[in-house]
Protein backbone atom coordinates (compact mmCIF):
# COMPACT_ATOMS: atom_id res chain seq x y z
CA UNK A 1 0.00 0.00 0.00
CA UNK A 2 1.62 3.72 -1.07
CA UNK A 3 2.73 5.45 1.89
CA UNK A 4 3.19 8.95 2.82
CA UNK A 5 4.06 11.64 5.73
CA UNK A 6 0.96 14.23 6.32
CA UNK A 7 2.11 17.67 7.04
CA UNK A 8 -0.57 17.86 10.34
CA UNK A 9 -2.77 16.15 11.78
CA UNK A 10 -6.28 17.56 13.10
CA UNK A 11 -8.13 15.29 15.13
CA UNK A 12 -9.30 12.28 12.41
CA UNK A 13 -8.34 14.22 9.71
CA UNK A 14 -4.69 14.46 8.09
CA UNK A 15 -3.42 17.08 5.28
CA UNK A 16 -0.37 16.81 2.90
CA UNK A 17 0.80 20.29 1.81
CA UNK A 18 4.14 19.79 0.09
CA UNK A 19 3.67 20.55 -3.69
CA UNK A 20 6.19 18.23 -4.51
CA UNK A 21 4.39 14.76 -2.69
CA UNK A 22 1.34 16.16 -3.83
CA UNK A 23 2.82 16.36 -7.85
CA UNK A 24 3.76 12.05 -6.80
CA UNK A 25 0.56 11.38 -5.37
CA UNK A 26 -2.08 13.06 -8.07
CA UNK A 27 0.67 12.73 -11.59
CA UNK A 28 2.88 9.72 -10.76
CA UNK A 29 0.54 7.45 -8.40
CA UNK A 30 -2.48 8.38 -10.17
CA UNK A 31 -4.06 8.28 -6.76
CA UNK A 32 -7.55 9.47 -6.45
CA UNK A 33 -10.59 10.34 -3.86
CA UNK A 34 -11.71 7.53 -1.81
CA UNK A 35 -8.20 5.09 -2.36
CA UNK A 36 -6.64 3.88 1.07
CA UNK A 37 -3.19 4.61 1.82
CA UNK A 38 -0.81 4.66 4.80
CA UNK A 39 0.08 7.86 6.68
CA UNK A 40 2.70 8.62 9.15
CA UNK A 41 1.52 11.78 11.14
CA UNK A 42 3.74 12.93 14.55
CA UNK A 43 6.23 10.66 16.41
CA UNK A 44 6.07 7.18 16.35
CA UNK A 45 1.94 7.92 14.87
CA UNK A 46 0.90 5.63 11.46
CA UNK A 47 -2.61 5.24 10.26
CA UNK A 48 -4.58 3.67 7.60
CA UNK A 49 -6.38 6.23 5.92
CA UNK A 50 -8.98 7.25 2.73
CA UNK A 51 -7.84 10.38 0.37
CA UNK A 52 -11.08 12.45 1.21
CA UNK A 53 -10.17 15.77 -1.12
CA UNK A 54 -7.55 16.23 -3.36
CA UNK A 55 -6.68 19.94 -4.43
CA UNK A 56 -3.69 21.52 -5.55
CA UNK A 57 -2.88 23.24 -1.85
CA UNK A 58 -3.39 19.68 -0.52
CA UNK A 59 -4.53 16.44 -0.06
CA UNK A 60 -7.37 15.95 3.00
CA UNK A 61 -7.37 12.26 4.09
CA UNK A 62 -9.69 10.67 7.06
CA UNK A 63 -7.91 8.69 9.62
CA UNK A 64 -9.92 4.79 9.41
CA UNK A 65 -7.62 3.14 12.40
CA UNK A 66 -4.45 4.01 13.99
CA UNK A 67 -1.50 0.87 12.73
CA UNK A 68 0.72 -0.65 15.96
CA UNK A 69 3.58 -2.28 14.34
CA UNK A 70 7.26 -1.67 15.79
CA UNK A 71 9.45 0.04 13.10
CA UNK A 72 11.99 2.25 14.28
CA UNK A 73 15.47 0.75 16.48
CA UNK A 74 16.06 0.74 20.13
CA UNK A 75 19.02 1.84 19.69
CA UNK A 76 19.88 5.53 17.59
CA UNK A 77 22.78 5.34 15.34
CA UNK A 78 24.67 8.29 14.42
CA UNK A 79 26.58 7.47 11.20
CA UNK A 80 29.65 9.52 10.60
CA UNK A 81 30.35 9.16 7.45
CA UNK A 82 34.13 10.81 5.89
CA UNK A 83 32.45 12.04 2.13
CA UNK A 84 32.74 9.88 -0.58
CA UNK A 85 33.45 10.45 -4.17
CA UNK A 86 30.89 10.61 -6.66
CA UNK A 87 27.40 9.20 -6.06
CA UNK A 88 28.50 6.88 -3.11
CA UNK A 89 26.73 8.67 -0.23
CA UNK A 90 23.47 8.71 -1.84
CA UNK A 91 23.91 5.23 -1.76
CA UNK A 92 25.22 5.02 2.06
CA UNK A 93 22.17 7.57 3.03
CA UNK A 94 19.53 5.01 1.29
CA UNK A 95 20.50 1.69 2.24
CA UNK A 96 21.82 3.21 6.26
CA UNK A 97 18.11 4.89 6.02
CA UNK A 98 16.67 1.34 5.57
CA UNK A 99 18.35 -0.20 8.08
CA UNK A 100 17.00 2.07 10.52
CA UNK A 101 19.55 4.54 11.21
CA UNK A 102 18.70 7.49 13.48
CA UNK A 103 21.21 10.54 11.97
CA UNK A 104 23.91 11.14 9.65
CA UNK A 105 27.10 13.27 9.18
CA UNK A 106 28.91 13.74 6.21
CA UNK A 107 32.31 14.43 7.32
CA UNK A 108 35.14 16.79 5.81
CA UNK A 109 38.32 14.44 6.77
CA UNK A 110 42.04 15.26 5.14
CA UNK A 111 41.93 12.18 2.98
CA UNK A 112 38.66 13.39 1.30
CA UNK A 113 39.14 13.63 -2.40
CA UNK A 114 35.23 15.25 -2.65
CA UNK A 115 33.53 18.13 -0.84
CA UNK A 116 30.15 19.62 -0.75
CA UNK A 117 31.69 22.97 0.62
CA UNK A 118 29.98 25.21 -2.21
CA UNK A 119 26.98 23.38 -2.81
CA UNK A 120 26.46 22.31 0.80
CA UNK A 121 22.91 23.66 1.04
CA UNK A 122 21.77 21.97 -1.81
CA UNK A 123 23.58 18.82 -1.71
CA UNK A 124 22.00 18.17 2.37
CA UNK A 125 18.34 18.94 0.73
CA UNK A 126 19.31 16.49 -2.15
CA UNK A 127 20.51 14.03 0.55
CA UNK A 128 17.36 14.38 2.79
CA UNK A 129 14.91 13.76 0.20
CA UNK A 130 16.58 10.31 -0.95
CA UNK A 131 16.29 9.50 3.45
CA UNK A 132 12.66 10.71 2.93
CA UNK A 133 12.15 7.89 0.23
CA UNK A 134 14.04 5.57 1.65
CA UNK A 135 11.98 5.94 5.10
CA UNK A 136 9.02 5.47 3.09
CA UNK A 137 9.65 2.42 0.75
CA UNK A 138 11.20 0.51 4.19
CA UNK A 139 7.82 1.71 6.19
CA UNK A 140 9.85 3.66 8.65
CA UNK A 141 8.13 6.26 10.87
CA UNK A 142 10.83 8.90 11.04
CA UNK A 143 12.97 10.22 8.68
CA UNK A 144 17.01 10.25 9.74
CA UNK A 145 18.66 13.88 9.91
CA UNK A 146 21.29 14.35 7.34
CA UNK A 147 23.49 17.00 9.22
CA UNK A 148 25.64 19.76 8.12
CA UNK A 149 29.10 18.71 7.53
CA UNK A 150 31.45 18.44 10.47
CA UNK A 151 34.76 18.65 10.66
CA UNK A 152 37.38 16.73 13.51
CA UNK A 153 36.80 18.61 16.53
CA UNK A 154 33.06 18.92 15.52
CA UNK A 155 32.66 14.90 15.32
CA UNK A 156 34.32 14.58 18.72
CA UNK A 157 31.97 17.65 20.34
CA UNK A 158 28.83 15.69 18.48
CA UNK A 159 30.02 12.19 19.90
CA UNK A 160 29.28 13.35 23.18
CA UNK A 161 25.68 12.54 22.86
CA UNK A 162 26.37 8.92 21.94
CA UNK A 163 27.10 6.31 24.96
CA UNK A 164 29.27 4.29 22.51
CA UNK A 165 31.53 5.57 19.48
CA UNK A 166 33.30 2.56 17.42
CA UNK A 167 35.69 3.76 14.43
CA UNK A 168 36.51 1.47 11.78
CA UNK A 169 40.36 1.60 11.22
CA UNK A 170 41.60 -0.84 8.47
CA UNK A 171 44.99 -0.66 10.29
CA UNK A 172 43.87 -2.10 13.52
CA UNK A 173 45.28 -5.27 15.03
CA UNK A 174 44.07 -5.37 18.45
CA UNK A 175 40.43 -5.01 18.83
CA UNK A 176 37.30 -7.52 16.55
CA UNK A 177 34.14 -5.15 15.56
CA UNK A 178 32.59 -8.92 16.96
CA UNK A 179 34.74 -8.64 20.46
CA UNK A 180 33.75 -5.23 21.08
CA UNK A 181 30.38 -5.69 20.83
CA UNK A 182 30.60 -8.50 22.95
CA UNK A 183 31.97 -7.24 25.28
CA UNK A 184 29.54 -4.27 25.94
CA UNK A 185 26.23 -6.78 25.89
CA UNK A 186 27.90 -9.45 27.96
CA UNK A 187 27.83 -5.90 30.90
CA UNK A 188 24.63 -6.04 30.36
CA UNK A 189 24.55 -2.41 29.72
CA UNK A 190 21.18 -1.21 27.57
CA UNK A 191 22.87 0.96 24.53
CA UNK A 192 20.39 3.29 23.16
CA UNK A 193 22.77 5.87 21.18
CA UNK A 194 25.89 4.64 19.29
CA UNK A 195 28.31 6.20 16.71
CA UNK A 196 29.96 4.75 13.95
CA UNK A 197 33.20 6.57 12.60
CA UNK A 198 33.95 5.83 8.92
CA UNK A 199 36.86 7.20 6.61
CA UNK A 200 36.47 8.24 3.23
CA UNK A 201 38.00 5.96 0.22
CA UNK A 202 41.78 6.81 1.66
CA UNK A 203 40.85 5.64 5.06
CA UNK A 204 41.48 7.73 8.27
CA UNK A 205 44.67 9.65 8.71
CA UNK A 206 46.83 8.02 11.78
CA UNK A 207 46.42 11.65 13.62
CA UNK A 208 42.62 11.30 13.27
CA UNK A 209 42.33 8.39 14.76
CA UNK A 210 44.12 9.10 17.66
CA UNK A 211 42.38 12.24 18.43
CA UNK A 212 38.86 10.22 17.92
CA UNK A 213 40.14 7.72 20.34
CA UNK A 214 41.29 9.94 22.55
CA UNK A 215 38.07 11.32 22.71
CA UNK A 216 36.53 8.12 23.76
CA UNK A 217 35.79 6.18 20.12
CA UNK A 218 36.84 2.59 20.06
CA UNK A 219 39.04 1.50 16.91
CA UNK A 220 37.77 -2.02 15.23
CA UNK A 221 38.63 -3.57 12.82
CA UNK A 222 36.15 -5.66 10.56
CA UNK A 223 38.42 -8.53 9.37
CA UNK A 224 41.32 -9.28 7.32
CA UNK A 225 39.17 -7.92 3.93
CA UNK A 226 39.34 -4.11 3.32
CA UNK A 227 35.67 -2.66 2.24
CA UNK A 228 34.75 0.13 0.54
CA UNK A 229 33.84 3.28 2.66
CA UNK A 230 30.23 2.76 1.44
CA UNK A 231 30.06 -1.09 2.07
CA UNK A 232 31.65 -0.49 5.52
CA UNK A 233 28.80 2.38 6.66
CA UNK A 234 26.15 -0.51 5.08
CA UNK A 235 27.96 -3.10 6.91
CA UNK A 236 28.16 -1.30 10.77
CA UNK A 237 25.13 -0.19 10.60
CA UNK A 238 23.16 -3.84 9.94
CA UNK A 239 25.62 -5.26 12.36
CA UNK A 240 24.58 -2.47 15.36
CA UNK A 241 20.75 -3.01 14.38
CA UNK A 242 21.19 -6.95 15.28
CA UNK A 243 23.34 -6.51 18.22
CA UNK A 244 21.66 -4.48 20.39
CA UNK A 245 17.64 -5.29 19.11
Amino acid sequence: MDRFFADRCIDDRAYITDTDEIKHITKVMRLRAGERVEIIAGPDKEYLAEIKEISKAEIELAIIEEIKKKRELDCRITIYQGIPKGQKMELIIQKATELGVYRIVPCDLKRCVSSISEKEDKKIARWQKIAHEASKQAKRLSVPAIENTMEIDEIIDDMKSNQINILFYESEDNLMLKDCLRRITSSGRKTVSAGIIIGPEGGLEECERAVLCEAGAESVSLGDRILRTETAAIYGAAVLAYEFE
